[in-house]
């Protein structure tokens, strides 16, 4: 019998399932072999990507290792150890006065609206499932303050989603139909 606090993972190796204080991650966020590496890159990636939409030597930068928005300043979250996106827009925020963050994921971007919460340069707006869905936050009727300003959007992706296919992406499909395969979406 194995000890109440160690499981057995996909590999057959043993795995602490009690949270590790000496790194701060939790049953959600393993550490794993290359653990150290997988956050240098992602987080790597994502700055390198706002230095160079800074110094103008790009217009789009993509991440694919990115994407880690569920990463607290003192905890690791969702599967995210370090939130990349929180460390690009720092980055974004030295040659420029605001950035708008649009973050479309089945899951709340609650990590990224939270380091940029007190702050008038950063606006969040979360495409996301919400109610009791993880993270368990961005429900429509909760209110965040933006510094006397409307609330970080919670936005109802179904609808607005499907306002923007209907009125801006299907009309640009070359075999564009009376009954489109999206259709259950409008």
């Amino acid at each position: 019998s194995q000890p109440k606090n160690e499981k057995s993972t996909y590999n057959g190796k043993k795995e602490n399932s009690l949270k590790s204080p000496a790194v701060n991650v939790g049953e959600d966020c393993p550490v794993f072999d290359g653990l150290f590496e997988f956050c240098q890159l992602s987080a790597g990636g994502s700055v390198a990507s706002a230095v160079k939409l800074n110094k103008q030597q790009t217009d789009i930068a993509v991440n694919w290792a990115g994407g880690l928005h569920h990463a607290k300043k003192s905890e690791a979250s969702g599967f995210c150890y370090v939130n990349d996106i929180v460390l690009a827009i720092l980055e974004l925020l030295k040659y420029h006065q605001r950035v708008l963050y649009i973050d479309i994921d089945i899951h709340h971007g609650d990590g990224v609206e939270e380091a940029f919460y007190t702050t008038d340069r950063v606006m969040t707006v979360s495409f996301h499932k919400y109610g009791e869905y993880f993270p368990g936050t961005g429900d429509l009727r909760v209110r965040t303050p933006f510094r006397g300003q409307p609330a970080h959007p919670q936005l109802p992706a179904l609808s607005l989603l499907s306002h923007v296919t209907k009125n801006h992406f299907l009309p640009l499909l070359p075999f564009r139909t009376s009954q489109p395969s999206l259709g259950h979406l409008l």
